[in-house]
């Protein structure tokens, strides 16, 4: 902290302390006594330029230096002999203190001295401009974040190209990542407490440290090859949304009574899912006899390779990482978390596609059948997998400005394959030759044979997507429509247009 930031919390604690102020009746003899000895140890660091005080951006887990315990006991905070993660709660609704303090005095308290340690954000996250920060905010808050018709586009350009990081951060890290953006976007306002937030609260119920959650998202995102046109951080972060998006607003996790551990392994598989996609599907690297294909022995070829790279990374070396998020689980709770997460990717291959819409269809047959409901564990997971897997094939039930870069995506990445195989004089896989796939038929024909029953199977156990939905589907099938129309308008110009040249070659001749 810059020896005018110390000057200026020496000035604060004085008008807080002034004798007869509103502040001053307002604290308790603890408060003013804490308050004194931390002006003091602000004084010595004018004197000594130790920076014992740091921005609470950073979190050091380790240790606090004896100024920061003094003031986060103060003021409701860590105590001795008792853990940071049963402190932060406590902590943030301190900050009501503060609030009333703001009114009341003359000046306000500085949040890094009052707020220091208790939550942490992504370092990319103060890099951006304060005006940046309010838009991400207001795209990223929990009821826009849990939106259907979410804008992962806009989101992108506006955190630079890391998506993964910022949306996953909003919904791992919440209730807490929502305090800290709100505060940072609204500084001189009265905010939300933490109470206030809605989140998961794995922070709390799973004791993740935030730092490796942050650096999980981080070597994630870094992953995904960001060349290839559509399976890349971006899509990873969009099927991370969207699946967030079905547990929220279609209510996913009350219809399906989904445990806190499946919630979050249905989420980190969701954004781990595609990590490393080389842009080449499974039929190619079969094909091609791929480093993959041969270690997997054509079975589920990427996903298997996804879900194996993920764990590698997040276990690291000889089983030691800083980006371990399952780090405090339990043993036993930890496998049957990688158990979950290792089935929730491997469904997404969609050449099991179709024998999983039959299994889900039956399932729903025979709970209605029996009259009953989704309260077996092992039932409610086989259907949030699939909820999952109909979340990454959703791009043509979004609304139509989202779902048609998405199509122009998807194609670009499977021209590229077929222009390879070309090249390698291998037969060119469905919808990849650029000369002969038409964008509006691929189109009609995935809404029509993939995308309409999927989701009309998935709202069978969530109704909300009937009216949330399916209106999306049938907008874009009209598009499309529309689109083959000017498709078969242009093909028939240029065929008498080549007709023309053909006659003019023919009378030059």
């Amino acid at each position: 902290m810059r020896e005018s930031e110390l000057q200026s919390g020496i000035e604060v604690i004085n008008s807080l302390l002034e004798p007869g102020s509103a502040s001053n009746d307002a604290l308790t003899e603890d408060q003013r006594e804490g308050l004194n000895k931390l002006k003091t140890t602000l004084a010595k660091e004018t004197q000594g330029g130790n920076n014992i005080l740091i921005p609470s951006k950073i979190y050091d887990e380790e240790e606090m230096a004896e100024t920061q315990r003094w003031l986060l006991s103060e003021f409701g905070g860590i105590r001795e002999g008792e853990s940071r993660w049963n402190s932060v709660k406590r902590f943030v609704q301190a900050t009501s203190l503060v609030n009333r303090l703001r009114e009341e005095a003359s000046r306000i308290v500085p949040l890094e001295i009052i707020r220091l340690k208790t939550s942490c954000a992504p370092d990319e996250w103060y890099d951006l401009e304060h005006e940046t920060q309010v838009q991400l905010f207001n795209h990223l808050k929990w009821e826009n974040l849990s939106k259907w018709d979410f804008d992962i586009f806009e989101v992108s350009k506006l955190c630079g190209g890391r998506p993964l990081l910022f949306v996953g951060w909003a919904i791992f890290g919440s209730p807490y990542s929502q305090v800290i953006m709100e505060e940072t976007a609204y500084p001189h306002q009265e905010n939300m407490s933490l109470e206030q937030w809605h989140g998961y609260d794995f922070i709390e119920t799973y004791q993740i440290d935030q730092k490796r959650m942050i650096g999980f998202l981080r070597a994630i995102e870094n992953e995904y090859i960001h060349d290839v046109p559509y399976h890349n951080n971006t899509h990873g972060a969009d099927v991370l949304q969207s699946t967030h998006s079905m547990l929220e607003v279609m209510d996913g996790k009350g219809q399906l009574q989904a445990s806190d551990l499946q919630q979050l392994c249905l989420l980190v598989s969701a954004a781990i899912h595609d990590v490393g996609h080389p842009g080449f599907n499974n039929d190619f690297q079969m094909k091609t006899f791929s480093k993959p294909a041969l270690i997997y022995n054509d079975k589920n070829v990427l996903e298997n390779y996804h879900v194996s790279l993920a764990f590698r990374l997040i276990m690291g070396e000889d089983g030691n990482s800083d980006i371990n998020i399952f780090e405090t689980m339990e043993v036993d709770v930890f496998l049957k978390c990688r158990k979950l997460i290792i089935e929730a990717v491997l469904a997404t291959d969609m050449s099991n596609h179709f024998a999983l819409i039959k299994d889900i269809k039956d399932l729903h047959e025979t709970l209605l059948a029996k009259e009953k409901d989704l309260e077996d564990e092992d039932v409610s997971w086989e259907v949030m997998k699939f909820l999952m897997h109909v979340c990454d094939i959703s791009n043509s039930a979004k609304q139509n400005s989202i779902a048609v870069q998405w199509t122009d995506r998807v194609l670009a990445e499977f021209f590229r394959q077929g222009d390879k195989e070309k090249a390698m004089g291998l037969p060119i896989s469905l919808l990849c030759d650029r000369d002969t796939t038409s964008r509006a038929k691929s189109q009609l024909g995935f809404i029509d044979f993939i995308i309409k029953p999927t989701f009309e199977c998935m709202g069978k156990y969530l109704p909300q997507i009937n009216e949330e939905v399916m209106p999306n589907i049938e907008k874009n099938y009209n598009f499309w429509r529309v689109e083959l129309g000017k498709e078969e308008e242009d093909k028939e110009e240029e065929d008498k247009l080549g007709g023309m040249d053909k006659l003019s070659i023919s009378v030059t001749a």
